[in-house]
This record gives C-alpha cells, structure tokens and sequence, in this order.
C-alpha cells in the first residue's frame, strides 16, 4: 500500500493536508516515452510535490519515500502520476546529506 500526501485545491480548499492510500501501478500516460507509476487518487492541483510513502506507520508518520506527486492527465481521471524512485535519487540523497 502506498500513501500519498498533499494539499490540494479540490478538497478543502487546499487548507488541510489529505491523503490517498492504493496500490500503485505503471503509468498508463506514455506520452514522450514517460515511465512511471499512477495511484488512484482524487486529488488535484496543489498537490504536487507531496511525497508518497510506502511502509507508512500512521502513529509515528514515519515510511519510506518512494515517489512525489508529480502530475495529472485531462481523460484520465482520478488518477496521480509520479516517477520511479531508482539509485539516481539514492545517489541525489548521498550527496546532499554527505552521506
């Protein structure tokens, strides 16, 4: 199960954070040879950059990022897209924290 966190303007206003929690999947949108994963979703605008997380523990808050929210497709509704998280973010993390 993933869950995915964000403020987005559909619900709330974008005053509350909301969540959604899905199994992923491949991306359906493949346009300029796009690879990612989609999570059934309803949010919307202002979501964008919300982290998903895997492993969630809903007590602590702690999990385990996998993704972001990163866009949505006009005629693919209720869903949210976001890259693969692969060694190029692991290798990102190690040079920004000097791990």
């Amino acid at each position: 199960m993933t869950y995915s966190f964000g403020y987005p303007v559909n619900l709330q206003q974008g005053q509350v954070v909301q969540y959604c929690a899905a199994k992923t999947s491949r991306s359906t949108y493949t346009t300029n040879n796009y690879q990612g994963q989609q999570l059934s979703c309803d949010m919307t605008q202002g979501s964008s950059g919300g982290p998903w997380l895997q492993s969630f523990v809903v007590g602590t808050g702690v999990g385990y990022v996998t993704s972001v929210n990163s866009f949505l497709v006009i005629g693919y509704p209720n869903y949210i897209h976001g890259p693969y998280f692969d060694s190029n973010i692991k290798y990102l993390w190690e040079q920004i924290t000097d791990k």
